[in-house]
């Protein structure tokens, strides 16, 4: 059984898809978790106003990420937000980030004060821990569009993350390395060779090279790893393809039972 990510495995019905990825943000390390699906149905013009909420946490790590001490209690606090705030009509809830000892919930909100009055009515009942919160105009969903959303290669890592899931459901063997798959489409013959010259050198074999019309060419390419390494690889591919102005399909994959 195989697995490819392409083009057509990005698409997801709006408020289904929720994924996280790590990044930095402010030159520190964050998690951001965030409804990628929505991207299919925005900018919504009856939510324009960007509200947020920024918890203060109170067992962080050192790196300035949530604790395993503090998870459970984060967890139950996201719950209470998505049963008494985030399910009133009138507030989508979109996405929150985590870097520096805070955890910011993004909303888009019709009404910000009447957003701005449920939150308070809320945190009331959480007086526990510090927080502030706000609202901007933003009709065109640029907090969503350009800071939650994951850039290409973080989606990248969300992907290679959804294969490696896959696979532990159907019982691979992740001890041994594994023949991953790769496929890059040129826009150029000319391109064709130095590339090809270029990830020979780079230990990799030619499955197979071929074209769908005189200017798409089709390079199938593959190499043993382990897949701990998977992100490592990917990241490397798409900066070569990106070199040679070609577009990576993305990877196949084996299931390998244990002997």
């Amino acid at each position: 059984m195989s697995w490819f990510f392409d083009k057509a495995d990005q698409v997801s019905e709006p408020s289904k898809e929720w994924d996280f990825y790590f990044c930095q943000v402010d030159h520190k390390p964050a998690s951001i978790f965030v409804d990628i699906g929505r991207m299919n149905a925005i900018p919504d013009k009856g939510f324009q106003h960007m509200a947020y909420l920024r918890l203060y946490m109170k067992q962080p790590r050192e790196d300035g990420l949530s604790s395993n001490e503090e998870y459970q209690i984060l967890c139950d606090f996201e719950d209470h937000l998505n049963t008494k705030l985030i399910a009133k009509a009138g507030i989508l809830y979109v996405g929150r980030n985590t870097n520096n000892g805070v955890r910011d919930f993004y909303f888009y909100v019709k009404e910000p004060n009447a957003f701005s009055k449920a939150l308070a009515t809320l945190m009331a009942t959480l007086s526990e821990y510090e927080y502030e919160t706000g609202d901007r105009l933003d009709a065109n969903w640029s907090t969503y569009r350009e800071f939650l959303y994951p850039d290409a290669k973080a989606y990248r890592t969300i992907l290679n993350r959804r294969v490696l899931e896959a696979l532990d459901q159907h019982g691979d063997d992740k001890a041994v390395p594994h023949k991953l798959d790769h496929r890059v489409y040129l826009t150029q013959n000319s391109q064709v060779q130095p590339f090809i010259d270029k990830i020979l050198s780079m230990g990799f074999q030619i499955e197979a090279q071929n074209s769908e019309d005189i200017n798409i060419f089709i390079v199938d390419f593959f190499r043993a790893y382990l897949l701990q390494n998977i992100d490592n690889v990917t990241d490397i591919i798409e900066g070569l393809v990106e070199d040679f102005g070609g577009d990576y399909d993305g990877w196949g994959i084996e299931v390998i039972s244990p002997s």
